[in-house]
């Protein structure tokens, strides 16, 4: 999700059209196995970010910064305590932080028929 957010066009039109957030978003991508992270910048790496986050069970992504400053736009909690403690426990609930309007993606309406359950 943070990368439709931050890096898809189709999804985020603010990406094309606001000056603010035409020079894209960095995104700190954690691998949870080797405990290490690398630093992908969208637009230019985008099929790298790809490449990476399309193998959920290892890597995830931990923050996003703007690349005009470096402020963060995003962070999310990345431990899998089911990798500490060797099997999944019910206690690794994901929690994000999401940064948006003024320089920022803005925010999108939820579909009144959408189903979250």
């Amino acid at each position: 999700m943070l990368y439709k957010i931050f890096a898809d066009p189709w999804n985020t039109a603010g990406l094309i059209i606001d000056p603010e957030l035409h020079q894209g978003f960095k995104f700190r991508v954690l691998d949870v196995k080797e405990n290490r992270f690398i630093d992908l910048s969208c637009p230019a790496e985008t099929y790298d970010l790809l490449a990476l986050i399309g193998t959920t069970g290892r890597y995830v992504i931990e923050k996003v910064f703007r690349n005009k400053d470096g402020i963060i736009a995003a962070s999310a909690s990345t431990t899998r305590l089911s990798l500490i403690a060797g099997r999944y426990v019910g206690k690794d609930d994901p929690v994000c932080i999401v940064r948006c309007q003024r320089g920022f993606p803005a925010l999108q309406a939820w579909p009144k028929n959408l189903d979250l359950g």
